[in-house]
Parts: structure tokens; sequence; C-alpha cells
């Protein structure tokens, strides 16, 4: 059995590495988050773990959220509506901001397709732009299915135990949350899988919505133990090289730091500290865009080899070959 993952991986580097347009939509996609699956698992288990104390200051919060819509209508007319102009331009530039990310999913994925099959000459910056806002519609309706599907279970399921346990002060509360977390945290994480199986489905094969959503599913049914074992593998190369990345970071900025501390004008330190700040967010902006590309790119593959069947976890080709050795012996 050939390696499943050395394959995938060394073939996203060889794409990342020689189509640098991807980059561009790598930063944008990497707003969407890196290593997804287990920011998802980290996220909710924080989630729960603080459900008791969020639960505590719900009251409060919206005491202090009517407290102040009361105060702001009994603004001046002129300052109301500055605020409401304030809030739409923020609402805009978050919409902006999304379809970026989405898009920009959307054209690594579409992209990584066209050269695997031998179709690269078509992968340009235009192209990549129109096929990205093609399928931001249902790619974005995925992914908010997700979050609501998430939501739902936290709110309808999680929240209502927790609220009677704390209300009658129960010893089994910690019992009960350390039980959400074995059964909530895993759904959570199977969502994202799905998730992404449906986008690859929707951008890849044109299916509709709910069609892509149901095969998406079926996928990851088929094969979950592979896509945890790929989703550790990138967990692990995404830590390893926000560490070298942090490393490099220090290095480069220790000069002007260095600079910057011995000289006795203040102003001389804020600039060399400004100017230390602003190359290590382009060093890691730069990383983040670089290594998004890769992880969607890895995914995008993996997803057209499962789709095409053939494909073993590691650890079943493991067993296999050890069953093989004795067989032979």
């Amino acid at each position: 059995m050939t390696s499943l993952y050395r394959t995938i991986i060394t073939k996203a580097w060889e794409i990342t590495k020689r189509y640098k347009v991807l980059w561009f939509f790598g930063f944008f996609a990497a707003l969407l988050g890196n290593a997804g699956e287990f920011q998802t698992l980290f996220k909710q288990i924080e989630r729960i773990k603080n459900q008791p104390e969020l639960l505590s200051s719900l009251s409060q919060g919206l005491t202090l959220w009517g407290q102040a819509l009361t105060g702001i209508w009994q603004l001046p007319l002129v300052n109301i509506l500055a605020i409401i102009l304030t809030l739409l331009f923020i609402a805009l530039i978050i919409l902006i901001i999304i379809w970026l990310a989405i898009t920009s999913q959307v054209a690594i994925i579409k992209n990584t397709e066209k050269i695997e099959n031998g179709k690269d000459k078509t992968v340009n910056f235009k192209t990549s732009w129109t096929e990205g806002a093609k399928y931001f519609w249902p790619a974005l309706g995925l992914n908010a299915l997700a979050k609501v599907i998430i939501f739902l279970i936290l709110t309808l399921l999680v929240t209502p135990l927790l609220i009677v346990m704390i209300a009658k002060g129960s010893a089994l509360t910690t019992i009960v949350t350390l039980l959400t977390i074995v059964i909530f945290v895993p759904l959570a994480i199977i969502i994202t899988f799905v998730t992404k199986y449906a986008v690859a489905f929707v951008v890849l094969q044109g299916q509709r919505f709910w069609e892509a959503f149901q095969n998406g599913w079926r996928l990851f049914a088929a094969n979950w133990l592979i896509s945890i074992e790929m989703a550790l593998i990138v967990l692990v190369i995404n830590l390893a090289l926000t560490f070298l990345v942090l490393l490099a970071a220090i290095v480069i900025i220790s000069p002007f730091i260095i600079i910057g501390l011995t000289s006795s004008i203040v102003q001389v330190f804020f600039t060399f500290f400004g100017m230390a700040l602003i190359i290590a967010s382009l060093v890691f902006i730069f990383c983040a865009a670089v290594f998004s590309t890769w992880q969607n790119s890895a995914w995008t593959l993996l997803f057209m080899r499962l789709n095409s069947g053939g494909a073993y976890a590691k650890i079943v080709r493991w067993v296999a070959s050890k069953i093989a050795k004795k067989e032979n012996k």
C-alpha cells in the first residue's frame, strides 16, 4: 500500500511552492482558521467550561444592553444616525472580509483540482476570483449551516442541562460538564469535517447545497479515521511551523529591539520597536498565507483521493503490513 499522507503532503507543498499566486488567496482563506478542526475542539471545550460563568453573567449583560439602547434613543437624531451609519460600516467591512475568505478558499480548492488534473495553464488571478465568486453562496451557506448546527446543539441541549444542574446546586455538575465535552465536542468536530467535504462537493462537482452536505456526511462516515489522522498531521505541522516562525521572528526583530533599548532617545526606541512589530507581523502573515494555501490544497487532494476510493488509514495499513509479515513467515 502506498503512503497516502506523504504523497498528499508532498503534492500540496509542490503546488504551494510553484503557484505563488495562490498565496494571495491563502492570506484571506487563513481568516477561516488554520487547523480548523482542532480550533473547533479547543473553542468548544472552552465554551462548555465557561458555560456556568456565561449563564450567570447573561442577565447582567442583557441589562447593560437594555440600558445602552435606552441611552442611545435618548440622544439627538444626528448622533443616532451617526451610530447607525457606524454600525452599518462595520457590518459592511465584516461582510467584505467574509466574502474574501470564502472566495479565496474556493479558489484554492478549484485551482488545486485543476493542477492535479493537468489543467494548470488556466490557473491565474482573474479566473480564480471568478470561480471563487461563482461558488461563494453555497460555500457560505454550508459554513453557516455548520455554525448554526453547533450553536443549536450547544444552546438547546447543553445549556438547559447545565442550567438545571447549577440551579439545583448538584454535585453532578462537573460530571455532566465532562460528559457534555465527551459528547458535544466530537459532534462539533464531525460537523466541521462534513462541511469541509461538502464544500469540496459543491466546488469540484457542482452539487447542490443539501446534496453536497449529505454526500459530505457519507464521505466522512466512510473515511472518519483517515480524516482524523489527516487533521492530526496538519495540527502537528501547524504547531511545528508556528514554533519555527516564532523563533525566526525573534531572530529577525532582536537587532531592532537591541538598538531601541540602547538608545537614550525615547522617540528612537519607539521607532525601532514599531519597526520590529511591523516586521514580525509581516513574517506571521506571510507564513499564515503559505500554510493556509498548503492546508487547503492538502485537504482538496485528500478529498479527491477519498472520493475516487481505494484509500486506507495509516493504522489500517500498519495492521495489514503486520499481518502480511506474519503470513509470509
